[in-house]
């Protein structure tokens, strides 16, 4: 397993997102917090330059995903306002798709085409994408799923092997909707790294070969 060491995130397209996002959902985004929207108490819902200056989306993406043809598909995106900025930056509303369980995202007059489903459950048939995307998703998916079905363990490390199946389960139903030179990639706190290890052994016995990148909170699949 690598640790990644990306010198892809550019300070400048970082500060040019922020400019964008200030400009289209100012009054969204909490003055008292310069990585998040506003939200009621403590947000999840993070400022596209949040995931501007984790990596999740850079530069060169605004050239790769505005080619015709290209496809981003955004997993737990709502209520898209990375999806919107990334409209707004150059990339073709016909090149995203957003996904989510809530179902505000499909009634949304939004200019993308917009999907219902849960990560965590076998996805609908959508095609394939160059750029799967998991804004702060991922975590939060696993983390909900698991207070809801797992009863109080023994010790630290009672749940490992219920997150391993969990997270080896959506990459597995991702990276059978990726482009062979597609990407994988998911921001916000990962798992232990004992439980990525052991995801990836369950996604390699599945028949999905792939290279995996691996930070504390960011993670990258590419299929091999």
């Amino acid at each position: 397993m690598k640790r990644m060491q990306d010198s892809s995130i550019d300070a400048v397209f970082v500060s040019r997102v922020r400019d964008t996002e200030e400009r289209l959902f100012g009054d969204a985004c909490n003055p008292l917090d310069s990585v998040r929207m506003k939200g009621d108490g403590y947000s999840w819902l993070y400022r596209p330059s949040h995931h501007a200056a984790t990596g999740l989306v850079v530069e060169r993406d605004m050239t790769m995903f505005s080619k015709p043809g290209a496809r981003v598909l955004s997993v737990g995106g709502h209520p898209a306002y990375l999806e919107r900025m990334l409209v707004e930056l150059g990339v073709p509303a016909a090149n995203i798709v957003v996904a989510d369980t809530i179902s505000a995202l499909t009634e949304a007059d939004f200019p993308f085409e917009t999907l219902r489903f849960d990560m965590l459950e076998p996805w609908p048939e959508i095609g394939t994408f160059d750029l799967i995307l998991f804004p702060e998703s991922l975590c939060i998916a696993l983390t909900d799923r698991i207070k809801s079905v797992a009863p109080a363990g023994d010790g630290p490390f009672a749940t490992d092997a219920l997150e391993a199946k969990l997270l080896s389960k959506v990459l597995c139903e991702a990276l059978s909707r990726l482009k062979l030179s597609g990407e994988i990639r998911a921001n916000g706190p990962q798992s232990h790294p004992n439980v990525v290890k052991a995801a990836r052994s369950l996604v390699e016995a599945r028949g999905f070969p792939h290279e995996l990148d691996y930070a504390r909170y960011f993670l990258r699949v590419k299929p091999l």
